[in-house]
């Protein structure tokens, strides 16, 4: 399961929030949570609607985040690229998303499939404080007499300012921001 390609749903909005708020966004811009219609040529369109059926009006940043508002998150991507998100979900760990014109806007509801470990990789960039570190499954492999056989070489990279990171973690931990849709005891 690890290894197999899925699509992450909306466990991808913060990667694509970290970009939004590394371009001049704040965690109080306002967002105009209403209905939007896109046309992506031949004749096709694509019209983004929230899980619950419902616009919520002008919502801040923290509560499209912290509510996983669909149609929100579609237009910052619209605002910010779609190739700026996939450069910027390389950046913090995803390799799956080689193909850039495949993906579309619908990619920060999770149209792009991931890795679990990449998955992993991307939401150790926030809880680093803004260093990404390479998921190491073996740290070190001594025989039965003590010699190490294998150390892995741990590095770090910075690949995010650490403001930005400290602001997702905690909006993605603010039960009070997600009660308008999860309840009030969502922890």
């Amino acid at each position: 399961v690890t290894t197999a390609f899925r699509q992450p749903g909306s466990s991808i909005k913060p990667i694509m929030y970290s970009l939004a708020l590394d371009n001049g966004y704040t965690a109080a811009t306002i967002i105009d949570d209403s209905a939007v219609t896109y046309q992506l040529g031949g004749g096709q369109s694509y019209k983004p609607v929230n899980y619950d059926g419902r616009f919520h009006g002008r919502v801040t940043l923290r509560l499209a985040l912290a509510n996983s508002f669909n149609v929100p998150a579609v237009k910052v991507l619209n605002s910010v690229g779609v190739d700026n998100f996939i450069r910027q979900g390389q950046k913090m760990g995803i390799r799956t998303w080689n193909d850039p014109s495949r993906f579309g806007l619908a990619l920060t509801l999770g149209g792009g499939e991931v890795k679990l470990g990449d998955m992993a990789t991307a939401y150790g960039v926030l809880a680093n404080q803004g260093y990404k570190v390479n998921l190491t499954p073996l740290m070190k492999i001594e025989d039965i007499s003590g010699n190490v056989i294998h150390e892995s070489n741990i590095s770090r990279n910075k690949v995010l300012n650490e403001g930005i990171a400290y602001i997702l973690s905690d909006i993605l931990s603010d039960n009070f921001s997600r009660q308008l849709a999860f309840g009030s005891r969502s922890l």
